[in-house]
C-alpha cells in the first residue's frame, strides 16, 4: 500500500515539474530538454502535450538528426531537424479546426516565418495570412 501511495506521490510531483518546465521551454524544444536531463519518452511526451496544448501519441527521433512529434491522429505537430551547416531547425504547426482535423491551421518555424488558415463548412481556405501580409481574406 504504501509503494502505492508513492509512486502515486512521485507520479503527481513530475507532472507537476513538467508542466512548469514547460512554461519555461523555447525551441528548439529537445535541445532544451537536454539542458533540464529530460530523456524518457513517456516524459517527453507529457512535456510536448503542455507545450503544445495537445495530446501528444508519439515522438520520433531519426538517426539523421530529425526530430518528430505526432498528435493523436498521426499528424506531425513539431518537428527538429540539425543541419551541420545552418543549425538547428524547428516547425510547430497546428490543428485547431475540429471539423478538418487532419488540415493544419497554423504554422510557425524557427526564421519567425508563419501561416495562418481558415476554412468554410466544405474545407475550402478561405483566409489566409503569412509573414509578408494577408493573402486571401474571403469570410463573410
Amino acid at each position: 500500500m504504501k509503494s502505492i501511495i508513492r509512486r502515486i506521490l512521485k507520479e503527481s510531483v513530475d507532472d507537476i515539474i513538467l508542466q512548469k518546465i514547460s512554461k519555461r521551454m523555447k525551441p528548439p524544444y529537445f535541445k532544451e530538454m537536454k539542458y533540464y536531463g529530460i530523456d524518457n519518452e513517456e516524459d517527453i511526451k507529457k512535456l510536448f502535450s503542455y507545450i503544445l496544448n495537445t495530446e501528444v501519441s508519439d515522438v520520433s527521433i531519426s538517426p539523421k538528426n530529425w526530430v518528430g512529434v505526432y498528435n493523436s491522429e498521426g499528424m506531425v505537430v513539431y518537428d527538429e531537424h540539425l543541419d551541420p551547416l545552418d543549425g538547428i531547425h524547428w516547425e510547430i504547426t497546428k490543428y485547431e479546426d475540429e471539423r478538418f482535423p487532419d488540415l493544419w491551421t497554423t504554422i510557425v518555424d524557427v526564421d519567425g516565418d508563419f501561416a495562418a488558415r481558415e476554412f468554410n463548412g466544405d474545407g475550402d481556405v478561405i483566409y489566409l495570412r503569412d509573414e509578408n501580409g494577408l493573402q486571401i481574406d474571403d469570410r463573410e
